[in-house]
């Protein structure tokens, strides 16, 4: 029995996968950044070593006072930053496609787990987006998944980063599977039969698979209200609203290290150097 394996590429988890179900038995698999995994393992022996040794280092000298207990939330977010590397580097999922049912296995800090569903129990073939935001940048994901009633049985096929290929793909599934076909409308959830992807929107109205009904003042723009009094259209901004909070606590949290680092009396050289150090690598992350 032949087995078509393809890995799942791109930068990290999540980034860049998907499975060939043209011609089961099927199994693809996925794993971590080996390289992101290992960059948070030694990240977090820095986090918590250095730290660590100081305290011990000041205790033992017996110079230190009770505020020096801070240090403690180092080793205690280095453990979980460390965890996680170690789960980030064994973590594997593999998903296996005989015709008629579907295996998924997956392993990591955890142990292993596997559970099988067949083809019938799912509902139906989704596409969605996903957007994602981090410090320095942002992207979509473009993802396709087979969504069951139990969310936690919901298998992702495909994620990728661009939008080539992805309607096309999207009904490749659908067909291959004989499973309706799912995607986000303006409306909420839209569906369509596997026959029917081939189909333009008016085809659709005329056979009455479609209904129109929609007000274009129902939904307004996100960040807008809209009100309606006789014949004037009011409208008024919303949002979005300035966390300014937020941005001062960011900002404040590491000048707190940083000044006890430079100005409070009482600390040798080395404590000064890892309270300055950690305000400064606290304001390289959160500012």
């Amino acid at each position: 029995m032949a087995v078509s394996i393809n890995l799942g590429g791109g930068r990290g988890r999540g980034r860049r996968w998907r499975i060939d179900l043209s011609s089961p038995p099927v199994e693809a698999h996925q794993t971590g950044s080996k390289v992101g995994a290992l960059f948070l393992i030694l990240f977090s022996l820095v986090w918590g070593g250095f730290p660590t040794v100081g305290l011990f280092s000041m205790l033992g000298s017996g110079d230190a006072g009770p505020e020096l207990f801070i240090f403690l939330i180092f080793p205690i977010i280095g453990i979980g930053i460390l965890l996680f590397g170690i789960h980030s580097f064994l973590w594997r999922r593999g998903v296996a496609f005989d015709g008629r049912s579907f295996t998924v296995t997956e392993s990591g800090l955890k142990g292993a787990k596997s559970w099988t569903e067949p083809l019938s129990a799912y509902e139906g073939v989704m596409r969605r987006t996903k957007r994602v935001k981090t410090k320095n940048s942002s992207y979509t994901l473009y993802m396709i998944d087979l969504i069951h009633p139990d969310p936690d049985r919901k298998i992702n096929l495909y994620t990728d980063t661009t939008e080539a290929g992805f309607r096309g793909k999207w009904e490749e599934y659908s067909r291959e599977l004989k499973l309706p076909a799912f995607e986000q409308g303006e409306g909420g959830m839209v569906r369509r039969d596997a026959a029917d992807l081939d189909k333009s929107v008016g085809e659709l109205i005329q056979e009455g698979k479609v209904e129109i009904d929609y007000d274009t003042l129902s939904r307004p723009a996100e960040g807008l209200a809209v009100d309606i009094e006789g014949d004037a259209i009011a409208i008024t901004r919303t949002g979005p609203q300035n966390p300014w909070w937020g941005s001062l606590i960011a900002v404040l949290f590491p000048l707190i290290f940083v000044g006890v680092g430079f100005f409070a009396s009482g600390l040798d050289l080395f404590g000064r150097v890892i309270f300055g150090g950690m305000g400064l690598l606290f304001e390289l992350i959160f500012v």
